[in-house]
């Protein structure tokens, strides 16, 4: 029985394994830079049927004005706001939050996040995207800021 049960968790944990890598292919991306610096992505930009865009690094005006998360469950509490003089503000969904930053050569993105008190909510974790960002890239109209955390994809404010 126990030699049953071991071959059981050995074709379950090739069948996971299995399972990562369809959906790592299909997902299109595998977050490493390609040869001219950019990291590619493909399939959806955001949320809904808008196809994917050409992907460039960002210039520092094309940040400035508020930002908020594409599909958030915040429904539009959420959000990151850029200012021409290299600070930010946003919220999480219901907590405040600020920082500050720069955009260096290459949309490498520079931001800091001040010390805040949170309260429990959606907690769209907004100033984490933005403070660890190491780059930030514009796919049409949706912000995409890459870090450790992996991908976070933006959209403007609709007025």
């Amino acid at each position: 029985m126990n030699a049953m049960n071991g071959t059981a968790r050995s074709r379950f944990g090739a069948a996971v394994v299995v399972v990562v890598a369809v959906v790592a292919v299909l997902a299109g991306c595998d977050g490493q830079p390609a040869q001219d610096g950019h990291v590619h992505h493909s399939g959806y930009v955001g949320e809904g049927d808008q196809a994917a865009a050409a992907v460039r690094a960002v210039e520092a005006r094309d940040l400035h004005g508020r930002w908020f998360p594409a599909g958030s469950v915040a429904a539009g509490r959420a959000f990151v706001e850029f200012t021409p003089d290299g600070r930010w503000s946003g919220s999480d969904g219901c907590n405040a939050e600020r920082g500050s930053w720069k955009l260096e050569s290459g949309g490498k993105l520079v931001a800091t996040a001040e010390p805040s008190t949170y309260m429990q909510c959606e907690n769209v974790p907004v100033e984490w995207w933005v403070s660890h960002a190491s780059r930030a890239e514009l796919a049409g109209q949706v912000l995409i800021l890459l870090g450790d955390y992996g991908t976070a994809r933006l959209v403007r404010t609709q007025n």
